[in-house]
């Protein structure tokens, strides 16, 4: 699939764990897989699809206990909340899931064999129902940070650009985005050098590098 994006649900458990540990390092975290990731079976594979874009429903976060980030504490916390969206988590060398495997009981950790001991970061994978994988809620996660951000009835409405696109809204991206410092033209339509500028731009704030403007991206083009 040639667009993808990540769960809603995962990027606000990023988002609310960089709010609690804004210096943590994030050397590990991921989520779209690499070529190893799609030649198996794997969730950080856009595999499920939501009309023409596909969603990757795994996220890694970094271990960094020196940051104050420690992912015991975290997946600790998020398996005690026994929250609805998880599918499984993946954490030193165990893995638990939200309901019974063989003789495991849900929740219940077991012995992970794969080849990746998941010891420098934690996975975390959400269940294929759209209701409940783009669940933007806030999560629980040992420390009191909650992302609060509600959207302005003005980014709401903004509709979600990606390559081909072709419109007013088109431009005003591109008349943004050289407000941002990048050199393109504004022709109303979302070619390639538009896509670069959106990844790059994307790539700066943090934000999915993924060239899809959504109302993440419209609002941090509409903040400054």
């Amino acid at each position: 699939m040639a667009s993808w994006r990540v769960a809603a649900s995962l990027l606000a458990l990023r988002d609310q764990v960089n709010l609690a540990w804004p210096g943590r390092s994030r050397a590990s975290d991921g989520t779209i897989g690499d070529a190893r990731h799609r030649s198996r079976d794997s969730d950080h594979n856009p595999w499920i699809e939501d009309g023409a874009v596909g969603v990757v429903s795994a996220l890694d976060l970094t271990h960094d206990r020196a940051g104050g980030c420690d992912m015991e504490k975290v997946v600790e916390a998020v398996r005690a909340s026994r929250d609805r969206r998880i599918k499984y988590i993946i954490w030193n060398r165990r893995i638990c899931s939200s309901s019974a495997v063989g003789n495991a009981t849900a929740w219940a950790w077991r012995a992970y064999g794969g080849s990746n001991p998941h010891d420098k970061h934690a996975h975390f994978s959400v269940k294929a129902s759209k209701a409940l994988y783009d669940n933007p809620d806030p999560w629980s996660i040992g420390a009191r940070a909650t992302v609060s951000d509600p959207l302005s009835p003005e980014i709401a409405t903004r509709p979600v650009l990606r390559r081909d696109s072709r419109s007013a809204a088109v431009s005003e991206l591109q008349t943004l985005l050289r407000r941002h410092g990048h050199d393109i033209t504004v022709d109303g339509r979302f070619g390639a050098a538009t896509e670069a500028a959106v990844i790059a731009f994307q790539t700066a704030l943090g934000l999915v590098p993924d060239g899809v403007v959504g109302q993440k991206t419209w609002a941090a083009l509409l903040a400054a």
